[in-house]
């Protein structure tokens, strides 16, 4: 399908965000980015109402902006086609966000992304730049991440809740350690009475809660922005099917025993036979069931609804608490009979995987090709440097002007201090708008061969960071690799972008190595002057 690269008269929305992190106080405020944006919007001749510019004061490392994700839900209801902003990283630095708009590129829902210094369409090439450039924004936070989550996992295997302490709990501090738990003795007694109650088998769950927070006037413990009031419905079921109170841990992928210094709520016996006593209710699905990959990207090839990772947690006959990992489809769509059957996660991974296989490239094939790109581009940029020179001669040009205007105000051959201000405040103004335009034709000049290198960079290093990568990060690779993704008799289907599918389909070519040939360099050159450099020619248009 061939890219609308014409935005004349097409609905867009202005988005610009300034964060109070220390890292983002130079970023420009939100008035130079309007500014900016203006002149972007009157250029593709856009469609921009009042009410259709956004400003939003927040960081964007975590999901969650009120206006961002307002805007992202307009876009998929079709009210705009363009997004115009600053900078790409206005819009995304973590995965979520990121996986978001460049979903909304390849479900066609929105048409491109209009920035100073480039326009991102709804092409493969452009999106692939985009999860480049937001998985570059989000490497600072998750570097700064790691460490922590690296504590955490450590306090969970020496058998210690890392986060807030579960109800009926309080964490304390001793003088040089880090903080545990130790019983809540306000709320741990009312606590065990009210499982007593619910495990005589005379009271439903609802019934026990009336009465441990009305007659027994149980109060949740207070913090500094919640807590103080009765437990919730919501909160009294959690309680009911979290195995931490019987002794066992689960924190993301992290299964732990609860360090046996800390007193148990119930035994293992009673926790199970609660599990029973709710029937549906019970055994709660965990947090972590959000933190898996392929939520919300894949679709079934039978019923077209949306497969959806889930965990299932069963007990061992050694009384251990082990996680299975599915996928499946969630019987929502046009065929409520659907017949399709759920497979692993790990099965999913493992064909991602061999695709990624079939579109690697060697490290040989991929230096060989950056140098290649260089020298392409080193031909073909005789006439931006030109124009660059003529912009830098014209800066040169402003510079002596601005200082013939300061000689002639210092022998008064000027309409006095006013006149001085005017001139050189005209002169400030021309020499911002020639190097805003110097800055923008670099850019442009640069964009076509950092986006070839980094699309053969990916291609070389993807399988490596699908491997090591978090959960977010898989979503992405998958997705930067195509569209229409679905599941069909347990092969997962995806329709390649033009360059992977290029990949794929000239393993033969891409995979070459010099040590496999007698003459590398001959036979490189060879294949610059025929099929390989109309290879490159296809590829890049």
């Amino acid at each position: 399908m061939e890219i609308n690269r014409n935005l004349t008269g097409l609905k867009a929305i202005e988005y610009n965000r300034k964060s109070s992190e220390d890292e983002e106080r130079q970023i420009a405020s939100l008035e130079d980015q309007h500014a900016e944006n203006q002149k972007v919007i009157e250029r593709h001749q856009l469609k921009v109402a009042k009410c259709d510019i956004i400003e939003e004061s927040k960081s964007a490392k975590k999901p969650g902006r009120p206006k961002f994700n307002k805007m992202a839900e307009d876009i998929a209801n079709g009210k705009y086609q363009v997004i115009s902003c600053w900078q790409a990283n206005r819009l995304a630095r973590n995965s979520r966000d990121a996986g978001e708009i460049i979903g909304l590129l390849s479900d066609k829902k929105l048409i491109a992304i209009v920035t100073p210094g480039k326009v991102y369409y709804n092409g493969g090439e452009d999106k692939l730049l985009l999860y480049i450039e937001f998985g570059m924004s989000e490497k600072y936070s998750d570097d700064l991440s790691a460490n922590v989550i690296r504590g955490m996992t450590s306090k969970v295997g020496r058998g210690w809740w890392p986060g807030r302490p579960k109800v009926g709990y309080v964490n304390i501090k001793y003088e040089g350690e880090e903080p545990v738990q130790i019983v809540d003795e306000q709320r741990f007694p009312l606590l065990r009475r009210a499982i007593d109650l619910f495990l005589d088998g005379n009271h439903t769950a609802p019934r026990v809660l009336e009465i441990l927070n009305d007659e027994w006037g149980f109060k949740m413990r207070k913090t500094k922005r919640a807590g103080g009031g009765k437990m919730s419905k919501g909160k009294f079921y959690s309680f009911l099917s979290d195995p931490f109170y019987y002794g066992k841990m689960i924190w993301g992928k992290e299964i732990g025993d609860v360090h046996k210094n800390l007193k148990r709520l119930m035994s293992e016996d009673e926790f199970w036979k609660i599990q029973a006593l709710l029937g549906k209710r019970g055994q709660a699905r965990p947090s972590i069931h959000t933190k898996l990959p392929f939520r919300g990207l894949i679709k079934c090839g039978e019923c077209q609804s949306t497969w959806i990772p889930y965990v299932r947690p069963r007990q061992m006959v050694d009384g251990s608490l082990k996680l299975y990992e599915y996928i499946r489809c969630n019987h929502d769509g046009i065929n409520k009979k659907c017949t399709q059957k759920q497979v692993t996660i790990k099965e999913i991974e493992k064909q991602v995987l061999e695709l990624l296989d079939q579109i690697t490239i060697s490290e040989d094939f991929c230096n060989w090709a950056i140098d290649w790109i260089k020298k392409q581009h080193q031909n073909e940029s005789s006439e931006q440097l030109q124009i660059l020179k003529n912009l830098e001669n014209s800066l040169e040009q402003i510079q002596g002007r601005k200082n013939k205007l300061v000689e002639m105000y210092m022998d008064s051959l000027l309409d006095g201090q006013a006149d001085y201000k005017k001139r050189k405040a005209d002169l400030e103004k021309e020499e911002q708008d020639i190097q805003k335009e110097l800055n923008a034709l670099k850019a442009r000049t640069n964009n076509w061969m950092d986006l070839a290198i980094k699309t053969f960079n990916f291609a070389k290093n993807a399988r490596y960071h699908f491997e090591h990568g978090t959960f977010e990060d898989k979503t992405l690779i998958l997705r930067t690799l195509g569209s229409n993704f679905y599941m069909l008799n347990g092969k997962l289907c995806v329709d390649l972008i033009k360059p992977f599918f290029i990949f794929k389909n000239n393993q033969d070519l891409v995979n070459v190595t010099f040590e496999t040939i007698e003459n590398p360099e001959y036979a490189m050159v060879g294949a610059t002057n025929g099929d390989l450099e109309h290879w490159f020619l296809k590829w890049s248009g």
